[in-house]
């Protein structure tokens, strides 16, 4: 009861009201007004006290009994509570630094989407949570157009060099069965060309490529209509979510891999979905002309 005891404290004694003339004033012994004061009560004081203790101490109405309701609050509660209000007060400060890179009269204006393949919004949003320290990467009208900025970091007296997020174009080249295994094509173009692309920054395998999801054998995970992409590079270990090509069909699957057995000419590969509704089906190593593990998801919203 810390806040509630020294705020009607602190207004009492602003009123030069003895605690005797105060209690007399709202109806309670000196003594039981003096443990509010002093944090001796585990439980706030009723409704009514507190609104007379408001009237008589001139308290905006409602703050007594709006600091109490607070104070009777479980901790986990409160903790929960006070994390939502931080996330909000965070959003509201990143709308705010994008709307002034936007509206900038004074400097060259960004755009949303030059703040995120400069890497400056993911700076500014790591900087909100408190991942990084802050520098000029945060400011928005700072010029990353160069291939590289070399900023010297005051608070920590370090180099930062700011690269901008290099992006990739990944053909779209096939919808991938996420379901049971369907036929595999690459539409008859040659290797890395489609009808379609998608930009996907931080990705170096020229051989990347990407699918399209369809089926709901990996719900909840993924959805219809998911672009992943796969990285032929990637290390795939047992565990990884990935596009399989099947001999001697030539079909392909999404899921997720588990390698099994010990004994490399013997070891036999499981796919297994994770919606539970979908068996898993297991292949003997040879069965199997590629393994290629997922590295990013792009979804509708």
């Amino acid at each position: 009861m810390a806040n509630l005891g020294n705020l009607i404290k602190s207004h009492r004694e602003a009123k030069k009201l003895s605690l005797s003339a105060l209690a007399s004033q709202v109806g309670v012994a000196k003594s039981y007004l003096s443990m509010i004061e002093n944090q001796k009560v585990n439980n706030p004081p009723s409704k009514s006290l507190l609104i007379g203790l408001e009237k008589a101490l001139d308290i905006q109405s409602g703050k007594l009994t709006q600091i109490a309701s607070w104070e009777k609050t479980p901790e986990q509660v409160k903790k929960v509570f006070n994390q939502v209000s931080q996330l909000a007060t965070r959003g509201k400060e990143l709308a705010q630094w994008i709307s002034d890179a936007a509206d900038n009269k004074n400097h060259n204006t960004k755009s949303l989407d030059q703040l995120y393949k400069s890497g400056q919004l993911a700076q500014h949003i790591n900087h909100l949570l408190g991942n990084t320290p802050h520098s000029h990467l945060s400011d928005p009208t700072y010029d990353t157009d160069t291939p590289e900025q070399t900023i010297q970091n005051q608070q920590t007296n370090t180099i930062i060099h700011a690269n901008p997020l290099p992006t990739q174009q990944i053909p779209v080249i096939n919808k991938v069965a996420a379901g049971y295994p369907a036929d595999f094509t690459d539409q008859g173009y040659p290797a890395g060309i489609a009808d379609q692309y998608v930009n996907c920054p931080d990705i170096s395998d020229p051989d990347a490529f990407a699918c399209r999801v369809i089926g709901n054998s990996m719900t909840p995970n993924y959805q219809q209509d998911d672009i992943i992409v796969f990285s032929p590079q990637a290390k795939v270990e047992s565990g990884c979510d990935c596009f399989v090509r099947i001999e001697p069909d030539h079909q392909s699957t999404f899921k997720r891999v588990y390698f099994e057995g010990d004994d490399a000419e013997s070891q036999t590969i499981r796919l297994q979905p994770l919606n539970p509704d979908f068996p898993s089906k297991t292949y003997n190593r040879h069965q199997i002309a590629g393994v290629y593990r997922a590295i990013s998801r792009i979804q509708k919203l």
